[in-house]
C-alpha cells in the first residue's frame, strides 16, 4: 500500500498495516500570514514579523483597530482571487497525488484573527463588551473563509482542509465552552459543511485544552482534529474515536524540553501511542524542536510501536 492508502484506511477507521511515513504534503494560502522574506502586512492589514526560528508573531504593540466595533475596517472586501490562483496552481506543480496525501492549512480562524486585530487581552473582553458586533464579525469571517475554501479547492484541490484556531492554555480554553458554542460552533458548522459539498475532508486545528468541546466538533462532522497531548486524551479516544481520527497528540512540551533523553522520549511516546493509536484512528507527525537523538528515539518507538500492534 502506498502511504496515501493507508492515510485513507485510517480516515475510514480501518486498522491500517502500519503507521503512514512522510504521507502529507502540507501547503498554505498567501494572504493569512505573510511570505515576504522580512516581515510585512496580510490581506487584513495586520504586520508580521519573523522570528529566528521561522515562524511569524504579529509586530509588537501592532494593533490593526481601536475595538471590535470596528471589525469592518479591517475585512477584506472579497478574497484576492489572483494570488489563490498563482499560489495554488504553484502548489499543484509539486504535489505526489499517488502517494501522498494534500493537506491545506488554512491560518487565523475567527479566533486568532480576533487578537491579531485588537490584541489578545481586547479579544477577550470583546465578547462581552461588543457581543453583537463580534457576532456580526464572526458570521462575516465565516463568510470569507467559506469563499476562500471555494478558491482552494479550484486552485489548491486538496484532499484535507485544515482550519487552525486556537482556543486554549495549557489547563483550560481561553473562553467558556458555552460562549464557544454561542459564537464559534455555528461558524465551525457551516464550514464543515461547505468543505464536505466542496468534496475536502475537514481537520480543526487547535492548539491547548479544549476536551470540553471535542463533542461538539465531532457533532459538527469534523473528521480530524490535530490537538495537543494537554488535552485527555484517554477521554476523547474512548468517546469520540470511533468518529474522528487524531493527528499530532504527542507532548511537545516534553519532548522538545532540554533535558529529555532517548529513554524518557521513548516512554512518552509509548504512553501516547497506548492512549491514541492502540486500534488505529491516528496520524503521527514529526515533533519540533528536539534534539537530533530524541528525534531518531521517537521515530524509532513509533515504528516499532506500529510493528508490535499493527502487523
Amino acid at each position: 500500500m502506498t502511504e496515501r492508502e493507508i492515510f485513507q484506511s485510517i480516515l475510514s477507521h480501518k486498522k491500517p498495516p502500519r503507521f503512514p511515513r512522510d504521507a502529507i504534503q502540507l501547503s498554505f494560502t498567501p494572504g493569512e500570514h505573510t511570505f515576504e522574506p522580512d516581515g510585512g502586512y496580510d490581506w487584513f492589514g495586520v504586520y508580521w514579523v519573523k522570528q529566528a526560528d521561522g515562524t511569524q508573531t504579529e509586530k509588537p504593540g501592532f494593533r490593526r483597530i481601536e475595538s471590535m466595533e470596528d471589525w469592518q475596517e479591517a475585512m477584506p472586501k472579497c478574497v484576492n482571487e489572483e494570488e489563490m490562483r498563482l499560489w495554488g496552481e504553484k502548489t499543484q506543480q509539486g504535489y505526489d497525488r499517488v502517494n501522498k496525501i494534500q493537506v491545506v492549512g488554512l491560518w487565523s480562524g475567527h479566533f486568532e484573527r480576533m487578537q491579531s486585530l485588537v490584541g489578545f487581552e481586547d479579544a477577550l473582553t470583546a465578547f462581552y463588551e461588543y457581543p453583537d458586533e463580534v457576532m456580526e464579525y464572526m458570521e462575516a469571517m465565516t463568510d470569507f473563509k467559506i469563499e476562500e475554501m471555494r478558491l482552494i479547492k479550484k486552485y489548491y484541490n486538496p484532499d484535507i482542509i485544515s482550519p487552525h484556531d486556537d482556543w486554549g492554555m495549557n489547563t483550560n480554553m481561553f473562553i467558556a465552552p458555552d460562549m464557544w458554542r454561542k459564537f464559534i460552533k455555528p461558524q465551525i458548522k457551516k464550514m464543515v459543511s461547505a468543505a464536505q459539498e466542496l468534496g475536502m475532508i475537514y481537520e480543526q486545528h487547535s492548539c491547548g485544552y479544549i476536551t470540553q468541546i471535542v463533542g461538539d466538533l465531532v457533532e459538527c462532522g469534523v473528521s480530524m482534529l490535530e490537538i495537543q497531548a494537554v488535552n485527555d486524551l484517554k477521554y476523547i479516544k474512548e468517546n469520540y474515536g470511533d468518529r474522528v481520527v487524531l493527528r499530532g497528540c504527542f507532548n511537545g512540551q516534553k519532548l522538545g524540553a532540554p533535558d529529555m533523553t532517548p529513554e524518557k522520549a521513548r516512554a512518552e511516546v509509548r504512553n501516547t501511542l497506548n492512549i491514541v493509536a492502540m486500534d488505529g484512528g491516528f496520524i503521527a507527525q514529526r515533533i519540533w524542536g528536539t534534539k537530533p537523538e530524541v528525534m531518531a528515539a521517537i521515530f524509532d518507538e513509533y515504528e516499532r510501536f506500529s510493528d508490535e500492534n499493527y502487523k
